[in-house]
């Protein structure tokens, strides 16, 4: 970086808010021209847009935001939200819901349960607002618990563990994971406890390579894509706005949904995608690969034609599930 004429520290709090507060602080006393932050937890972490307000430091919000806004105001530090529609991604986990249950029934009813994420954190609420928003459409569908597994395959293997034990074969149909890692975990569980009959009704959102090979060999049902590929933007627009330049309040990076409902050209891209991330030694798929007009639900249009942040009303009641 410093070749550029850029110098850059970083730390990480290791999903500690009460640690990434304090980190933040001893950054800002720093003096620095700019701060890159993603907030482990919405309100915790909130404070951090005044801080920056008090001391004249531009905040740039990656990946999991607060619940302030990013506005145009030019005295408002916050200057720029870069970020997926974690909400969309719950939409898209609810629909694949539907889909399997249809598909298994006949029509759209069955058990569900929820591996959450963090439940303090922008995706881990957003996400599960999501499933909400689509499930509360039908009635016969039921999600009958909902247990943490922050983010994490170790947690979601002992979630699911414990739900396997609570939940004895045929009263659970479907699992909706916070996140592939935790979805990977709830597998390794499936798998010991032998109960075959959720071998592949996983329900998922990232993308990483591990998990769609899951969807490939027919273990998981799908994910839908949140790409850790902020590095580049957030330098970027940093950068102009240092040199300035007017740049836009939010930025939504792109997202595709790998799913297995038998088209054969999502089958064919899901292949493509998963031999290009072990060729090149790649967690993700980049988003230069394209396929978003295939690797997508068209039901997701027509439910969701306007983002949240655009139409705040629509997450008005749709609190996350609680825990139980």
């Amino acid at each position: 970086m410093e070749e550029f004429g850029i110098k850059f520290m970083w730390t990480n709090a290791g999903h500690n808010s009460a640690k990434q507060l304090a980190d933040i602080e001893s950054l800002l006393a720093l003096k620095p021209d700019l701060l890159l932050m993603s907030a482990n937890e919405r309100e915790p972490l909130n404070v951090v847009k005044e801080m920056c307000d008090e001391q004249g430091v531009p905040l740039i919000i990656l990946d999991r935001g607060i619940v302030y806004q990013p506005t145009d105001d030019p005295n408002d530090m916050y200057i720029q939200s870069q970020s997926l529609d974690f909400f969309l991604n719950g939409i898209a986990m609810g629909v694949a819901v539907v889909k399997f249950l249809t598909e298994k029934y006949g029509e759209p009813k069955g058990n569900v349960v929820e591996l959450a994420g963090i439940l303090g954190s922008e995706p881990g609420i957003q996400r599960s607002q999501g499933v909400k928003f689509v499930l509360k459409n039908y009635p016969n569908i039921h999600v009958i618990a909902t247990r943490p597994a922050e983010f994490d395959r170790k947690m979601g293997y002992e979630a699911m563990r414990d739900l396997l034990e609570t939940y004895p074969k045929g009263q659970i149909d479907c699992v909706v994971c916070g996140c592939d890692e935790t979805g990977l975990g709830a597998l390794q569980a499936i798998k010991e406890a032998k109960r075959d009959e959720l071998i592949g009704s996983l329900i998922s959102t990232d993308a990483i390579v591990e998990y769609l090979e899951a969807i490939d060999k027919g273990e998981a049902y799908m994910t839908t894509e949140c790409t850790p590929y902020f590095g580049l933007t957030g330098f970027e627009y940093g950068i102009r706005y240092l040199n300035g330049e007017d740049i836009p309040s939010r930025i939504m990076l792109p997202q595709r949904v790998y799913i297995r409902d038998g088209d054969p050209k999502k089958a064919e891209l899901l292949k493509a995608h998963i031999q290009y991330c072990r060729e090149n030694n790649l967690n993700f798929p980049p988003l230069a690969l394209g396929g978003q007009d295939i690797l997508w639900l068209p039901e997701l249009d027509e439910l969701y034609p306007k983002p949240w942040y655009e139409n705040p009303s629509i997450l008005e009641g749709l609190e996350p599930f609680t825990t139980y």
